[in-house]
């Protein structure tokens, strides 16, 4: 298996439970991240691993990957993700989709433009 992410950066860990191994289909499009910086701990130690998929889509409260148009990829805790069809508003639109994110450690409020994100995953 190949990554999509060759030159990602690993930059979180996840906790797998025992019945998730049980079907490897579940594993195919996943790639891994590492931790780099201490933003989320407790939660996720500077050099830690997360494992992430494309697949899932997360909800508000779950950690997640984001990648930015830059190319940048951050790991917040998302706390108001817009519903999906808000998410790609008609161009010339006066109203602007915001999502809404968190570091713990320090802890921080941000919020980004959601035309200016390309993925969210968990």
């Amino acid at each position: 298996m190949t990554s999509k992410f060759p030159d990602a950066k690993i930059i979180g860990t996840v906790a797998v439970t025992h019945s998730d191994f049980a079907d490897d289909t579940i594993w195919e499009d996943c790639y891994a991240l590492q931790c780099d910086g201490g933003c989320m701990e407790p939660i996720i130690m500077d050099g830690g691993r997360a494992i992430c998929d494309p697949n899932r889509r997360p909800c508000n409260g779950d950690i997640a990957v984001i990648e930015l148009e830059n190319g940048n990829r951050i790991v917040k805790r998302l706390v108001m993700m817009p519903p999906p069809d808000m998410l790609n508003l008609a161009a010339g639109s006066n109203v602007m989709a915001l999502v809404m994110i968190e570091q713990i450690n320090p802890y921080r409020g941000y919020t980004i433009a959601a035309d200016k994100i390309v993925s969210v995953h968990k």
